[in-house]
Order: C-alpha cells, then sequence, then structure tokens
C-alpha cells in the first residue's frame, strides 16, 4: 500500500485538476471580468447562460470533489509521515494553504450562485457568477501545483 499511495495523490489531484478545468472553460468567456467582482460582463444573456450551468453542477460536483480533496488530503499527511522529507513537507503546506482558503471561502461563494434564480437581478447575478469563477481559477491553481509537487515527491523521492 504504501508505494501506491504517491500515485494515488497524483490520481485524485489529476481528476480534482479536471473537473476545476471544466469549470474553467464554462467561465472562459467571462475572464477578462474576473478581475473584480464589481466589473458588469457586457453580455447579459450569455452570463445568465453560465449562470445556469454553474448552478446545475452544484448539486453534482461538491460530493465528488470532496471526496478527491478529502482524499488527496488524508494520503498527503499519510505519506508526509511515512517519508518526512522536504519535498512531501512543502506539498503538505501548498495543499494545506490552499484547501484552507478554498474551504474558508466555498460554501459563500456557491451560495452566491446557488440561492440566485437564473433571471435575477443582473448586477448580483453577475457578481455571484464571477466570485465563483475566481475560487474556481484559485482552486485549479491549488490542483495543479499540487499535482507537480508530488509528481517532484515521486520522481525525487
Amino acid at each position: 500500500m504504501k508505494t501506491l499511495v504517491p500515485y494515488l495523490i497524483i490520481l485524485l489531484l489529476s481528476y480534482a485538476t479536471g473537473i476545476f478545468y471544466v469549470l474553467s472553460m464554462i467561465e472562459k468567456p467571462i475572464w477578462r471580468y474576473m478581475s473584480s467582482s464589481k466589473r458588469l460582463f457586457p453580455k447579459e444573456e450569455l452570463m445568465r447562460n453560465i449562470h445556469g450551468q454553474l448552478k446545475r453542477l452544484i448539486t453534482l460536483l461538491p460530493p465528488t470533489m470532496i471526496t478527491s480533496m478529502a482524499g488527496s488530503a488524508i494520503l498527503i499527511v499519510y505519506q508526509y509521515f511515512v517519508l518526512k522529507n522536504t519535498i512531501s513537507l512543502v506539498l503538505l503546506m501548498v495543499f494545506f494553504s490552499g484547501l484552507g482558503y478554498l474551504v474558508f471561502h466555498l460554501k459563500k461563494r456557491i451560495d452566491g450562485v446557488a440561492n440566485i434564480d437564473s433571471d435575477a437581478e443582473y448586477r448580483v447575478l453577475n457578481t455571484g457568477v464571477i466570485r465563483l469563477a475566481q475560487l474556481h481559477h484559485v482552486g485549479l491553481f491549488v490542483a495543479i501545483i499540487s499535482w507537480a509537487v508530488q509528481l517532484c515527491v515521486v520522481f525525487f523521492q
């Protein structure tokens, strides 16, 4: 089992990266407007469409992401206690600092999309979608960086 753990971590982080990537592609039309949730995306119909897609995914993805991220977390901690090397410590710090940020903001950002109808006041809908998209990009960054550090753990242990 000990020899499988590093590869299971890669697998779980790859899965999480894939989910964040798909979410990022759904949100691609609004990328230029993500620097501030106060900026108004000019194509209201497209923003409402993106909102509808995200709202449908909100019921499906949280259990999947909880499984992949919690599984990664457990295995990363286990790996650190087995290896006790610098690279696995870096992975532990990177992953848990990113995960902490995501968990801290997740409920409020999801509610900003899930609790709003697609025909709601546009400024509120726009803000909710952009704030959730910003969090998805942070998640993608955390997953990719953690995945890359885990590759270093595998190749340099």
